[in-house]
């Protein structure tokens, strides 16, 4: 969690307002119709930052994170397929649950921490069901390291990036904020 101190206003000014024009002004267009959102973050203290502000502005909408080390045999949005329809797999087992609406939440990936070969495997899996978040009208946000160039994520997941609906760069903590 980001310290208390830190919010929006600790990024550097031309962050804040990509932030607010960019992103929170454009996902009110994309509730209910889907969207990918693709974020790189230095650190978890600026994801943290991002993510705070992101539910202050839209607290009617439910999160879900996917684990991207799940080994869903056909990959994150395979996860997100079952969930939708009201199906999870527990202990091996697949049971009913609770449908989640896709108008209502955001589903998040956050492939960070995982070496260049895994991001690159999810971004691939991503790549061949990419139509999966348009036709189902989901919010898809997939946070990214700053290794994650659109140069490597183009390399793995061509098509996926061509149906992103913002790509996002979040750095350091802004020296001169709160002076």
């Amino acid at each position: 969690m980001p310290d208390s101190k830190l919010d929006v206003t600790c990024l550097p000014p031309d962050q804040q307002s990509d932030l607010r024009r960019n992103i929170i002004g454009r996902i009110p267009l994309h509730i209910g119709r889907g969207g990918i959102f693709i974020f790189t973050v230095t650190s978890d203290q600026i994801k943290s930052i991002v993510e705070q502000e992101l539910r202050q502005h839209f607290p009617e909408l439910a999160w879900y994170t996917v684990d991207p080390k799940d080994r869903e045999a056909n990959g994150p949005l395979a996860k997100i397929r079952a969930l939708l329809k009201g199906m999870a797999i527990r202990k091996g087992h697949l049971i009913q649950t609770e449908k989640m609406d896709p108008a209502r939440t955001i589903f998040t990936l956050d492939i960070r921490k995982l070496g260049l070969r895994d991001a690159g495997k999810v971004l691939y899996a991503l790549n061949i069901q990419r139509e999966f978040v348009p036709d189902n009208h989901i919010l898809f946000f997939l946070w990214c390291a700053p290794e994650h160039t659109p140069r490597f994520i183009t390399d793995w997941a061509k098509d996926f990036w061509s149906f992103r609906t913002n790509f996002s760069q979040f750095g350091d903590i802004d020296p001169t904020a709160g002076q």
